[in-house]
Formats: C-alpha cells, sequence, structure tokens
C-alpha cells in the first residue's frame, strides 16, 4: 500500500521505486539486524519477544534513531563485551579487593 502511494506521488517517471532489488536486500538486512538485536536482549535482561522488540522500539523514539541504528549499537556492544575485552570480565570476578 505505502509502495503504490508513493510511487504515484513521484509521477509516471517512478524516481522512486521501493520494490528495487536494492531496497529489498537493505529490508532483509534491517530485519536480521533487529532479530539478533532482539535475541540479545531477551538473552541478557530476560524479555520476551514482544517485549525486546518494544523496548527497541521506545528506545528508538526516544533517541530519535532509526530501529536499525539501535539493534546496531545493541549488537556492537554485545560484540564488545564477549569478544574485545574478554578480560575485563574475569578480572572482575577474580579482583581480590571487591570481595566482602
Amino acid at each position: 500500500m505505502i509502495a503504490g502511494s508513493v510511487s504515484s506521488a513521484h509521477g509516471a517517471e517512478g524516481s522512486l521505486n521501493l520494490d528495487s532489488p536494492a531496497q529489498h536486500l537493505f529490508r532483509e538486512a534491517v530485519i536480521d539486524i533487529a532479530e539478533r538485536a532482539k535475541g540479545v536482549l531477551q538473552r541478557d535482561f530476560g524479555l520476551d519477544e514482544e517485549s525486546a522488540y518494544r523496548a527497541m522500539q521506545r528506545e528508538s523514539r526516544q533517541r530519535r534513531k532509526s530501529m536499525r541504528d539501535i539493534a546496531e549499537a545493541i549488537l556492537l556492544n554485545d560484540d564488545l563485551r564477549k569478544s574485545r575485552w574478554p578480560a575485563a570480565d574475569t578480572e572482575k570476578e577474580q579482583d581480590p579487593s571487591s570481595a566482602t
């Protein structure tokens, strides 16, 4: 529905084609990123799928960032925590000064 109304707004020349192969690939990539980010939120915060999606939507609105940007930030944070500084997590657990 949206694609048809946008295309007709641009006249017969069809300068905006939302159904192009490039647009389709872009949408698929965004969906993949959002699904992976939802999984991270579900794992880390114990959220169900719908709550994870709503959390991303809320952050998107509040920060005035796209859902893709929010999802990419979640995935980047997860990647950094897991692979870039693994020693930081183990130091926290093994730090004798933090023991009470």
